[in-house]
Parts: C-alpha cells; sequence; structure tokens
C-alpha cells in the first residue's frame, strides 16, 4: 500500500503546537525514515511529497533497523516518533517494538548488591554509604525526598524503621548499621582535587534535626536546613570522580539494581520456572507497590543476571 508522507515543511506545520523538543525529535526521525524507504527503494516522490510503498511485514523492519545499537529507552522514543509522525499524517497505522529485538544496555551502571557493598567499602563518610545503599534498597521518594527528609527523630534503630510521610520503612541489617554510623557521623571528609586550597573536613551542625546533614554554611541556613536535590545528585557524581568513574552511580540506576535484586531474590515465590516474564513481574511490581517499566526491567536483568 502507497502512503504520502508529505515532505518536511509540511509536517513541520503540522506539529506547530507540539513542544519544540517534541517537534525537532520528530522530523529528525522523519529524515532518517525517509532515507530508509530510499534506501529499501520504496520512495517515490511526488509533487515534492514523498509518496512511500510499505507493506505491514515493513513495520517490524524499520524499527528493528532504525533500531539497531540503540538503548531501550532510544528504541521507545524512535517507536514513538515514527507513531507521531504517521498519526500526524491521518494514517492509523501503529508501530511497536518486536519481540525479538533486544535493546543494548549499559550494564555496567546497575550494580548487584554485592557490587554495590564493594562501592561503600571504598568511601569514607558514613553518609554517602547510607545515601548510597538507601536508595540501592528503595529509599529514594521523588527527587530523593525520602532520603532528603528524614529527621533524627523519625529513626527507630531498634525496630529497624524509618517513619517517612505516609508509611514506614523497613531496614535491613547493613542499612541499619549505616543509619546508626550516619547518626554518629560529626565530620565530613571532601572529595577534593589534589591541588586544592579548600578545607579536608568540615564540621556538621549538631542542632540540624536531619540524618543527612549538610554543609555549614549561609545556603543551608548553617547547616540547619534539608538538602537540596541538586546537590545530593551532584554529591553522587563527585563520588563517581573519586571512583575513576568505575561505577555511574545516580538515583535512577541505583533503583533499578536495587529492584532487580529484588527480583533475584524473590525469583521462586513470582515464577513457576526461575524465568521472569512480563506477567510475573507485573504481579511483583504491585505486590511492592513498585513505579518502573516492566519491560525495560525485564531486558535489563536478563542480559545482567541471566547468564547463557
Amino acid at each position: 500500500m502507497n502512503y504520502n508522507l508529505k515532505n518536511e515543511n509540511v509536517l513541520s506545520e503540522l506539529l506547530q503546537d507540539e513542544a519544540e523538543k517534541t517537534r525537532i525529535g520528530v522530523l529528525k526521525v522523519y529524515r532518517v525514515l525517509i532515507l530508509w524507504f530510499a534506501k529499501e527503494g520504496k520512495l517515490i516522490e511526488k509533487k515534492n511529497d514523498y509518496v512511500v510503498e510499505m507493506l505491514d511485514s515493513d513495520k517490524e523492519k524499520i524499527v528493528k533497523d532504525m533500531s539497531e545499537n540503540k538503548t531501550y529507552n532510544a528504541i521507545m522514543a524512535i517507536i514513538f516518533k515514527v507513531n507521531k509522525i504517521f498519526k500526524t499524517l491521518n494514517y492509523d497505522i501503529h508501530f511497536s517494538k518486536p519481540k525479538n529485538l533486544v535493546a543494548e544496555f549499559d550494564l555496567s551502571k546497575y550494580l548487584t548488591h554485592n557490587e554495590v557493598i564493594s562501592v561503600c567499602s571504598k568511601l569514607t563518610n558514613a553518609q554517602d554509604k547510607f545515601i548510597i545503599y538507601a536508595a540501592f534498597c528503595g529509599l529514594i521518594g521523588k527527587d530523593a525526598e525520602d532520603i532528603r527528609g528524614i529527621k533524627i527523630k523519625d529513626i527507630d534503630l531498634e525496630k529497624r524503621l524509618i517513619k517517612l510521610k505516609d508509611t514506614e520503612f523497613k531496614l535491613d541489617k547493613l542499612l541499619s548499621d549505616f543509619t546508626k554510623e550516619t547518626l554518629e557521623q560529626k565530620e565530613y571528609k571532601q572529595y577534593l582535587e589534589q591541588d586544592s586550597n579548600a578545607a579536608e573536613f568540615y564540621l556538621f551542625n549538631s542542632n540540624s534535626e536531619y540524618l543527612i546533614k549538610t554543609k555549614p554554611d549561609a545556603r543551608y541556613g548553617n547547616g540547619l536546613k534539608e538538602i537540596g536535590y541538586s546537590t545530593i545528585r551532584k554529591r553522587l557524581l563527585i563520588i563517581n570522580d573519586y571512583l575513576d568513574n568505575k561505577v555511574q552511580l545516580n538515583f535512577t540506576n541505583l533503583k533499578i539494581s536495587g529492584i532487580m535484586h529484588q527480583m533475584q531474590v524473590n525469583e521462586k515465590k513470582y515464577t513457576q520456572s526461575g524465568c521472569w516474564t512480563n506477567k510475573s513481574l507485573k504481579e511483583f511490581k504491585e505486590d511492592n507497590k513498585l513505579n518502573f517499566k516492566i519491560q525495560e526491567v525485564l531486558s535489563i536483568y536478563k542480559q545482567k543476571y541471566i547468564k547463557e
């Protein structure tokens, strides 16, 4: 069947109400799509319009060819934009990810339980160990608010509990130990360049009500205010540099790493054959009230944990 894909100028006009970033992204994919049809000998130019010949079987090939060596997120973004093109041009056609298309993931981003413990063992500050391992355990919240907002009065080490806004978080033995060490930490050792003139340590304000204490400067009310999201994110980047970028610590990677560890621990409970499926992972997700993309995590898990 033939489809009139108009031309880039027409499509750009039709997308004028879209966000600029979306419009530019769709047009970029449009150019690649037109080149694909040209390469396959299925492109006909007619009165400044691109008319293409496309069979139903071509849809899968288009996605595969355009997604080669791409990450899961990149593949899904391409599919979204191709669908956007056809929908904008009033064609009722839907492209989806082929089942046998394997997205490539940088597995070094995602840490096993032993790997995250190894990272923590290389650090001096108990506070940093707590932040990293807490995120791995799922204690994050939006913009890391569950970590940043922990107050000392909300911690019960005896019961291994931290009270959050709407719930309580159960600590495992290691996170309980890191919590105790963080409570006892009086000063912070900075990660400095060799030629830096900054002080190697700074003292926390002991009057702070927060577990994660800040630098005692004016920005944080002499160390009494809650640590900011940008500051705690930057902290992870600094730690990456300190570890010579052997890891890629951020809250998203740590969250996914922790979810996959729990998948490994709960494999027998949720799967019959020891093999996770979309269905079993959906059940696991709902039971534990987690928020993640099932297909993405399943794909990473299979590459990270399942050895052929």
